[in-house]
């Protein structure tokens, strides 16, 4: 479900630019294209995980232009009948769904990729959920499917990414992540604490479930002393 989610996104981002783009060039095309973006928006309101994240100065602008338009073209259309003042509505219509799409997202990557605390270990990454959106961020947007997820097993706690590439991660690297997922947990104050870890492709977060939440197989669970890494920041 989540891969279809993301198709979904992509290609209601694209036919968002080919909507701006049909308005000058061919009316027709952009009904068109005003039909599927229509739809593909009603999907992504009512299955996409994610809050659909709006500029309020923008969607506040955008709410005053569309319904100054409608006034301005019902006055126009009067005369002509109902099926007129629909077909000059149309394109109000369409546009909505554009902020589904774009509005917001590029500022919602940057915002949550400048908090990530990040340590580096033999050439690789180790990505650290602070807080449920970070947590959610990493997993489901930033890391790739070949790289490792770890948690601390059965308690609350970050999500931490391990992102070495194509390449296998070694023991030291698998070892560290291992211990900061343990650090960074309610397990902190143990002497030793389980870690479950598996790759990303095999995490999976259910629709609808809230910011953080997710189910995983194929886990391996290592045993570990919490440690903060701090040296490794640097």
């Amino acid at each position: 479900m989540r891969e279809i989610l993301k198709k979904i996104e992509l290609l209601g981002e694209y036919t968002s630019y080919l909507y701006i783009i049909s308005a000058f060039i061919n009316s027709k095309l952009n009904m068109k294209l005003g039909y599927l973006l229509v739809g593909l928006g009603i999907l992504k309101l009512l299955f996409w995980r994610e809050k659909v994240n709006i500029n309020k100065r923008v969607y506040g602008m955008f709410s005053f232009l569309f319904v100054l338009g409608i006034i301005s073209n019902f006055i126009v259309s009067k005369s002509n009948g109902i099926n007129v003042f629909i077909n000059e509505n149309g394109r109000f219509f369409y546009a909505a769904f554009l902020f589904v799409f774009l509005s917001g997202k590029d500022k919602l990557k940057k915002e949550f990729a400048q908090k990530i605390l990040t340590l580096h270990c033999d050439g690789a990454s180790i990505f650290i959920g602070r807080n449920n959106r970070q947590n959610d961020f990493l997993t489901t947007k930033k890391a790739k499917p070949f790289d490792y997820w770890f948690h601390v097993k059965n308690r609350p706690g970050s999500h931490v990414i391990l992102s070495c590439g194509q390449d296998e991660p070694t023991n030291k690297q698998l070892q560290t992540a291992a211990e900061c997922a343990a650090w960074y947990s309610t397990g902190r104050d143990d002497s030793k604490v389980e870690v479950d870890s598996t790759m990303i492709k095999h995490v999976k977060k259910p629709s609808h479930s809230v910011p953080g939440y997710v189910i995983f197989d194929h886990q391996t669970t290592y045993v570990v002393t919490p440690k903060k890494h701090d040296e490794l920041s640097k």
